[in-house]
Formats: structure tokens, sequence, C-alpha cells
């Protein structure tokens, strides 16, 4: 349980799992894969070697840099070593994952995202380069911008701002199929990305981070514990915010609503919806590399659980 999961950094305190991420460093597909383990102020990288040939081929996790790590869970284990023990999924841009060493692809082949399914947002008076609202919210961000659409949709009881290391998503917003007899609890997760332009282009780079998030949703329906983590997930980020003096994450709703909702998801049926923010894609200009990996994104998205895939634009 990420409840039951502490990452502790060199000189530092342990962190709750709940605030920290894990990340691919960087895209090369010739270059070593890295992994950027990190809270908001510690990060650790880890590097994945493959040993032997063959039917003797083995991998291993390695620290990239002085930097170590433990983890926590009911006794300390070395990060590298854990790893290489609980290999972690690394998802490909063409929809194929690495597991230790064994790669898989996908069932079947994706196709191009459909240019019509593109929704523009209106990014007037928005700074596309600037992505989170913060703790300040900044009125000029995507984050921001983003809220305020969902805000105008009056459709959701929680609308609640995840931004930062360990995020489910950049927004989680969640809405019940019934006020008083509810059956299904439906979580919509927004993953927001700022454009590496000023103006809406085909950049690929715009698109590798976000669908990475956009793929990784699904992890939140892996089993019905799982589910409910999600919510406590969300409590706990709202509360060690609200401890420290800073301002509470929620933008609509309460923290002992979402108590009710988490409570409520050990009984009821929990579905996502996946949306990505990217300002930076233009609907009339998309390359086909962008449709693409949006493409991927979708059809993984829905050969795991069925999860619908929303993508508004520039």
């Amino acid at each position: 349980m990420e409840s039951a999961t502490k990452i502790s950094f060199v000189h530092t305190v342990q962190e709750h799992l709940t605030n920290v991420s894990i990340e691919v460093r960087d895209f090369s597909s010739t270059g070593p894969i890295v992994l950027r383990v990190f809270s908001e102020s510690r990060e650790v990288q880890v590097r994945l070697n493959f040993i032997g040939h063959g039917n003797a081929a083995d991998f291993e996790f390695v620290y990239e840099g002085a930097a170590t790590a433990t983890i926590h869970r009911g006794v300390d284990h070395d990060l590298c070593a854990y790893l290489t023990d609980h290999p972690p999924t690394i998802w490909f841009a063409d929809g194929s994952r690495l597991e230790g060493n064994t790669h898989v692809e996908l069932r079947t082949a994706a196709q191009l995202y459909a240019r019509d399914r593109l929704e523009v947002l209106d990014w007037t008076g928005i700074d596309i380069t600037k992505e989170s609202q913060r703790e300040e919210r900044r009125t000029d961000s995507v984050q921001y911008r983003t809220i305020q659409h969902i805000k105008a949709e009056n459709r959701h009881e929680i609308v609640f701002d995840d931004d930062g290391a360990g995020e489910a998503a950049d927004i989680v917003a969640i809405s019940l199929d019934s006020e008083t007899q509810p059956r299904i609890i439906t979580v919509d997760l927004y993953h927001c990305k700022y454009s590496g332009g000023a103006a809406p282009g085909a950049r690929i780079d715009d698109m590798y981070v976000v669908c990475g998030q956009a793929q990784r949703s699904v992890m939140w329906l892996h089993n019905k514990e799982r589910r409910t983590d999600l919510f406590a997930h969300l409590l706990k980020r709202d509360a060690d915010r609200v401890e420290g003096g800073r301002p509470t994450r929620f933008e609509v709703g309460t923290k002992d609503r979402l108590a009710q909702i988490r409570d409520l998801s050990r009984v009821c049926a929990v579905t996502l919806r996946v949306y990505i923010v990217q300002p930076g894609l233009s609907k009339t200009g998309a390359a086909d590399h962008q449709l693409a990996l949006l493409g991927v994104t979708d059809r993984f998205l829905s050969e795991t659980y069925q999860t619908p895939l929303k993508v508004y634009c520039g």
C-alpha cells in the first residue's frame, strides 16, 4: 500500500510514497535507461544495466551518481536492490513496455489519434509555457485555466489540485452518479503540460511526458484496494500541505466529503477518465508523430481498463 511505503533520501527524513514520483530521465532511443526518483526537495537517479546475453541475460539497477536512497516496506531495503527484485514497468512511445529485461509489445497496432477528436480550449491571457498554478494560484498558468474550465462545467463534487511530486494527476475531479444512492464513482484525471514554445506547434517533446503520465493513470484501477488508495492519497496530500500552514488543495468540495467518497469506494464501482491538456499541441498543425503517440496512449488505456482519453489542445 502507498501509505505503508516510504523513501529515505540521504540526509533527509523518510518521505511517504504519496509525495514521491518516478520517471524516465531521458527519451533517447539509443542512450541508457535512467530513472529519477524524486520528492519536492530531493532526488536520486538509477540506471538499468543489462548483464549477459541469451539464456543468461539478466539486469540490475545501479545508482547514477553519488546519491543513494532506502525504501521502507516493513523493513528497509536499498532502493537499487529493491528495484532489481521488483522492477518498475517502463513504457515506450510505441506502447511497448519493459519489465526488467522482458520487452512486451502492444497486442494490436495503434492508429493515429483522430484530429477531429482534439478539443481546443481558449488560452486567451494564458502563458502556455507556464504549467503549474502553484500554491499562489497563478492565473496565467495552464493548470489554472484548466481548473476554471472544469469548474464551469459544474459536474464534479470534488476538484483537487494534486500538482507536485507524487501526484496522481495535476488535477483530479470526482463525480458520483447519485447523491443519495451512488453506485459509480467517476474520477477524471487531468494531466497538464506546458508548451515548449510560445505558440502551438509540432514538437514531439511536448507530448512524451504527458502521454506517459496519462498511461500511468490506469495503475489506480489495478485492484479494489488500489482504487480506495487513490482517495486516501488525495486526503494525505491535502493534510500534509495544510498542516504545513499552506493553502488547501481543494478547489471544489471538502475533505469530509472526500473521506465519505473514500469509504464509498469500498462498495461502489470506480471508473477513470483520462485527460491530456497540452496547449502546445495545435489541432490544425498536429504532426503525424504527435498523433501517433496519442494513438498509442489511447489504445493502451482502452486495452487495459477501457479507460477513455480526451485531449485538450491549442
